[in-house]
């Protein structure tokens, strides 16, 4: 049994948002502990994502998600663990500084999280350094989890649409308009690959505009 002590909307509470759902800092109490938790209110969409997660997560080496109530049939909140560290977007954002050490087990972590979901026949397409989340336990390690599945797809899927949601993590065929092409393994590893360049050697994008990301990935 558990209770999720969702806050008032107010904007020191807010974790995040996109186009389907609002992430929020919480409370989360079980019979075991009291902890800080993520919690997503979602529109119907996160249901499929929730049933995804189901099917791969007992292989990924940290679990992300917690739980998962309905408040009604168009509201949902979706629990995830409260990442301590954030993203790898706000890590950079912040500044701060990993050690080499910090830098591989994230990547480890993040690998393996994929590999997992390409081993149940599954692609993510939405990998970007906003997607990476990164915790720092108590006994100092660091370990990352992957979020956001609701554009994940299965691999066999014969959809045409842009491989991953973030345009500058796409793979040159896709400027080239060329979505039919696209391999979606291959397009998570390359994207996942973006998401290293900016880990190991702390650089970033020069903004999303088409012009920018052709110069750099063609």
């Amino acid at each position: 049994r558990a209770v999720l002590y969702l806050p008032p909307d107010k904007p020191q509470f807010l974790l995040g948002s996109g186009s389907h759902k609002r992430v929020y800092k919480a409370l989360f109490f079980t019979e075991d502990e009291i902890e800080f938790v993520a919690a997503a209110v979602a529109d119907s969409t996160v249901l499929s994502e929730v049933s995804l997660y189901q099917g791969f997560s007992d292989d990924w080496p940290t679990k992300p998600y917690r739980a998962f109530f309905s408040l009604s049939s168009t509201q949902h909140v979706l629990v995830l663990k409260h990442y301590n560290m954030g993203s790898l977007f706000s890590l950079k954002k912040k500044r701060v500084q990993l050690t080499l050490k910090e830098k591989l087990s994230i990547a480890r972590d993040a690998v393996s999280s994929l590999v997992a979901m390409h081993q149940k026949g599954f692609a993510h397409r939405d990998l970007h350094n906003g997607n990476i989340i990164v915790h720092r336990t108590k006994s100092g390690t660091v370990q990352a989890g992957l979020i956001d599945l609701a554009r994940t797809d299965r691999i066999t899927s014969t959809n045409t649409h842009q491989p991953q949601g973030a345009v500058t993590r796409n793979p040159p065929e896709v400027l080239r308009m060329h979505f039919a092409s696209v391999d979606k393994v291959a397009s998570d590893t390359y994207a996942l690959g973006c998401c290293f360049h900016v880990l190991f050697f702390n650089t970033s994008y020069p903004g999303s505009l088409v012009f920018n990301v052709k110069k750099l990935h063609l």
